[in-house]
């Protein structure tokens, strides 16, 4: 029984890391498509020749 509980408790802290790693990788993604679309919008803009 005690092995079964450092087990679950084990799982209980893997899934917990898991679960912030995964957050922050959808932060990390969020940031980076905010990037692209930036840098794409200014791009069009200077062959748009609305920026200099």
């Amino acid at each position: 029984m005690n092995s079964n509980f450092h087990a679950d408790e084990a799982l209980r802290r893997v899934r917990e890391r898991a679960a912030r790693i995964a957050a922050r990788i959808e932060r990390h993604a969020a940031l980076l498509a905010a990037e692209h679309d930036r840098d794409r919008t200014a791009a069009a803009a200077v062959g748009a020749g609305g920026a200099r």
